[in-house]
């Protein structure tokens, strides 16, 4: 049996997904493979423990954390992945990431600065995501990113051990891939989104648990050390208005939400503590406090 080039690792909760992914992915990968499934239903663990363990598990030199509800369309995809993942400056490979994180509490990808390929399917609704589409003659495979999204990140073995999931901090399901995937762009290694396409049955939510582990990821851990970008992306862009523009768009979603209380007093003490030192965030000031104490303050 040939030894497998890329070890696929699955935090699984549903055998039959697994079993159509897989049955997929080896028929399409290309490459000698390892399934390496960590059956979550059994374990129930938070999903950096999860791949940690699973990493461990792996036998070959190149890794990739995959969720199990995805389709690969293209045949032979695996070996321009393994032979990107074996240069020796390459972190994670992505199917879908950006070149910009800012200091604001809102999804990755409302930066305006992503690339990538995903086709995501739910309920029968069919949404292209497709990001910087660019001419056949400039086409890229892999671009460099900062970030990439947790459907599907590869990475070398070897880098994953300098640099293993933070299960301190990362508790649950959700922020695991911009933790990871930031920690070793800042580490030194050039993060790439592989631009090829795939369906993912998948459009995400954006709940409670998502915004309480997005809020602790960024204040507890990186804000100090954001806005983060690659190639030059920061420059020629009005950083700060950006940044307060997210941040002010993402508290009146989540309070149209009716998020708790004590997590909607914690978004609105961290604008105010913006608003001291920018002008951006001081524009919209007075809206976002009354607006807290009409959903929150004024109600019985």
């Amino acid at each position: 049996m040939e030894r497998p080039l890329i070890s696929i690792v699955f935090c699984s909760i549903s055998p039959e997904r697994y079993k159509k992914c897989t049955d997929n992915i080896a028929s399409t990968i290309g490459v000698p493979v390892e399934f390496v499934r960590i059956d979550n239903l059994e374990y129930k663990w938070p999903i950096a423990k999860a791949y940690n363990e699973g990493a461990k598990r792996a036998s070959s030199d190149c890794l990739l954390f995959l969720h199990e509800d995805v389709e690969f369309e293209h045949h032979g995809w695996g070996k321009a992945l393994v032979e990107k993942l074996h240069e020796p400056t390459t972190g994670v490979v992505g199917f879908i990431g950006s070149r910009i994180l800012f200091d604001a509490i809102g999804p990755w990808c409302m930066s305006g600065s992503n690339y990538g390929h995903v086709i995501g399917v739910r309920d029968g609704i069919v949404e292209v995501m497709r990001y910087h589409e660019f001419s056949e003659k400039d086409s890229q495979m892999f671009v460099h990113v900062a970030i990439v999204d947790g459907l599907g990140m590869a990475v070398r073995k070897d880098v994953w051990a300098e640099h293993p999931f933070d299960e301190a901090m990362l508790t649950g399901f959700h922020c695991y891939d911009i933790d990871f995937s930031l920690t070793i762009s800042m580490a030194g290694y050039r993060n790439y989104a592989y631009t090829f396409g795939i369906i993912h049955f998948s459009r995400g939510s954006y709940e409670e648990q998502w915004l309480a582990t997005t809020y602790k990821m960024l204040v507890e851990k990186w804000s100090p050390k954001l806005p983060y970008g690659v190639d030059g992306s920061l420059k020629d862009i009005d950083v700060d208005g950006l940044s307060a523009s997210l941040d002010y768009d993402h508290i009146f979603r989540f309070f149209r939400k009716g998020i708790s209380k004590s997590l909607a007093r914690k978004m609105v003490h961290r604008y105010l503590r913006k608003c001291r030192h920018s002008r951006a965030y001081r524009s919209h000031m007075a809206v976002v406090c009354w607006r807290y104490l009409c959903k929150y303050a004024f109600k019985k």
